[in-house]
């Protein structure tokens, strides 16, 4: 008689993504984006999203866009003055 242990399936957890943030200062971070919009993600990094446009596969995107978790973008400081 051979015993045999009962199958047991194998649970996968879904793979989390993050949202990557590429900063001028070349720092990157990742963060969940949970349905924001890119501004209110920006204002919580502690930057003011009028000093910035945001590029995302090589375009300029909107703030008011709402963030995707599977999204890289990229911020470029606006240089401006007089």
């Amino acid at each position: 008689m051979i015993l045999t242990r009962p199958k047991i399936n194998a649970i996968s957890l879904p793979n989390r993504e993050e949202m990557k943030i590429l900063f001028p200062d070349k720092h990157e971070e990742e963060i969940e984006a949970n349905g924001q919009t890119i501004e209110r993600i920006i204002q919580n990094s502690g930057l003011n999203p009028l000093e910035y446009l945001i590029s995302c596969k090589g375009e300029i995107i909107p703030e008011d866009t709402t963030a995707d978790d599977s999204q890289t973008i990229q911020l470029i400081r606006i240089s401006h003055g007089g």
